[in-house]
């Protein structure tokens, strides 16, 4: 096949840019390829490949792009064309993901990472967040000395709460 062109070209991505050298413009190819190795050299990166995605890392391990397969190819996609599968972010899922962020931070990192966030939507109080803002009352101040070693074990044993929960658990 004929090669009409070469030169170097940028790929940016939410996380990162990358440039490829030497890049072959050949009119014929309806699909653009990516030489793996050459690519490695040009970024000091390396590949990983999964069986639905793969990860370009750099050698710190840190992941600086997430690619999927699609039709049998892994695709490397860029701000220009998300999948459409992150046509529609739902925070909630986000907050929980991320060890139940609040909003304000799962806003930042949904819009750091170009997707487009639900706006004026209400969200169902998370249960898991509720339950960490629950306190229990203080141990209280012990007055045994331990001389020996084992001579003074602490047991997590506890009888039944005296006081009912919300749901009426005891």
């Amino acid at each position: 096949m004929q090669i009409s062109k070469t030169g170097t070209f940028e790929i940016s991505t939410p996380s990162s840019t990358f440039v490829l050298n030497n890049v072959l413009l050949v009119p014929e190819i309806h699909q653009n390829l990516l030489l793996v190795h050459q690519f490695c050299v040009d970024n000091n990166v390396y590949f990983e490949f999964h069986l639905y995605y793969f990860l370009v890392k750099d050698y710190s391990g840190n992941v600086l792009h997430r690619g999927y397969l699609h039709d049998g190819l892994y695709q490397f996609t860029n701000n220009s064309s998300l999948p459409q599968a992150f046509s529609c972010v739902r925070s909630y899922k986000w907050h929980r993901r991320l060890g139940h962020a609040s909003t304000p931070v799962v806003n930042q990192v949904l819009s750091l990472l170009s997707f487009p966030v639900e706006k004026n939507k209400t969200h169902n109080v998370c249960p898991e967040c509720q339950m960490a803002k629950s306190h229990d009352l203080p141990f209280k101040t012990s007055t045994s000395i331990s001389l020996h070693l084992l001579n003074l074990i602490f047991i997590d044993v506890w009888e039944p709460a005296s006081v009912p929960s919300t749901t009426g658990a005891n």
